[in-house]
């Protein structure tokens, strides 16, 4: 089951981060247990993505994430699933009995939010990192005044792909289709 736990915001945290696994603060998987932060130094390609259940996305989404992780996680990618309830209550709590959701193989966190004052301490990283959401990749000038001003994530399913050892980031949105994506993880992965 997944619980909403609002996390402490530590602005800090985000702009001393060099790395996505730099980041202290990382929620509970959806089943209960702790991620292995240190795993993410090892994959070439990162992608991070929002997710919902009930959402009109997400069977396209869920099914391209899964090939693109059958296809590709042994060659260095990892996707980290985050639901979030930022957009119209889309994800169900019991979203772990939808057929397509427990097909997935790729880890998925607890609830989270993804915009707004509560964002998490991950998603401000990934949105300042970007460079698309009113920040230049790698501005460290977020403060405590500016930290609410990140622009939104428009819906579910946006996605951000981490490579270069975790230091660049790109931002793809919720209508771009997770296999938009693979030329630029296949860069990332050398193949």
């Amino acid at each position: 089951m997944f619980l909403f736990k609002s996390p402490s915001v530590d602005i800090a945290n985000v702009k001393n981060a060099e790395h996505l696994w730099d980041l202290s603060n990382w929620p509970s998987l959806g089943n209960g247990n702790t991620f292995d932060v240190a795993s993410l130094k090892s994959k070439k390609a990162i992608i991070v993505v929002n997710t919902a259940s009930k959402c009109g996305l997400t069977g396209g989404h869920y099914d391209k994430l899964q090939e693109l992780y059958d296809k590709y996680s042994d060659q260095g990618l990892e996707i980290l699933g985050f639901p979030s309830n930022d957009f119209s209550q889309e994800h169900a709590e019991a979203c772990e009995r939808d057929k397509r959701a427990s097909k997935l193989k790729f880890p998925r966190f607890d609830l989270v939010h993804v915009n707004g004052e509560e964002a998490h301490d991950i998603y401000n990283w990934l949105k300042m990192r970007s460079g698309v959401f009113g920040y230049k990749a790698g501005d460290k000038t977020v403060n405590e005044a500016t930290k609410a001003q990140l622009q939104r994530i428009g819906w579910n399913f946006g996605k951000f792909l981490v490579t270069n050892q975790g230091k660049d980031v790109k931002y793809f949105g919720p209508r771009t289709g997770p296999m938009a994506m693979e030329d630029d993880i296949k860069k990332a992965l050398g193949v």
